[in-house]
């Protein structure tokens, strides 16, 4: 399940206070001290405000109700960064532009991010079938810039980064 999930009880009764909870690690929120009634519950996740889930139970006090609703993870774009033996880089910078972006002057990225200890950066706000900018880069290897269209089927990038050639400088 989904940690950090806002779950929400809702009476069709007025004079029923509505309740929240938090899912916890394995995606679970319980609530107490429900009235007897009908309720609908909704889930959302705080990033994917436009997934909301909800379903209609009712409930009789006395008895424990256990209610599933999943919420799925919305499309993410992951890039994982290595160097020529496939070794995770890390503090490699990446930076995210959509492509209209890239292209005008003086318009900042959506984001610069270090990649972690596995080499990986995450990013949960991108847009289906918008073209994208990466630009990576690390002292010591050559930068990269790679332009791709984010579909279902392009949501894990591997970047494999070659080490760079250190400027020659001749003795006069």
């Amino acid at each position: 399940g989904l940690e950090n999930a806002t779950v929400q009880l809702l009476s069709q009764d007025p004079f029923i206070i509505p309740q929240d909870a938090i899912t916890n690690k394995e995606g679970i929120a319980k609530f107490k001290r429900v009235s007897d009634g009908e309720y609908i519950i909704t889930a959302i996740l705080a990033k994917h405000k436009n997934q909301t889930k909800e379903t209609s139970i009712n409930f009789t006090s006395g008895q424990e109700q256990e209610v599933s609703i999943l919420l799925e993870r919305l499309p993410h774009l992951q890039i994982t960064v290595t160097d020529e033996l496939g070794e995770a880089l890390e503090g490699a910078e990446v930076t995210l532009y959509t492509k209209s972006e890239f292209n005008t002057p003086g318009d900042l990225p959506l984001h610069i991010n270090l990649t972690e200890n596995e080499g990986i950066v995450d990013y949960e706000d991108v847009i289906l079938d918008e073209i994208y900018v990466i630009i990576i880069k690390k002292a010591g290897f050559n930068a990269q810039t790679i332009e791709r269209v984010f579909t279902l089927d392009s949501q894990f990038l591997a970047v494999e980064m070659s080490l760079g050639k250190e400027d020659l400088v001749e003795d006069e």
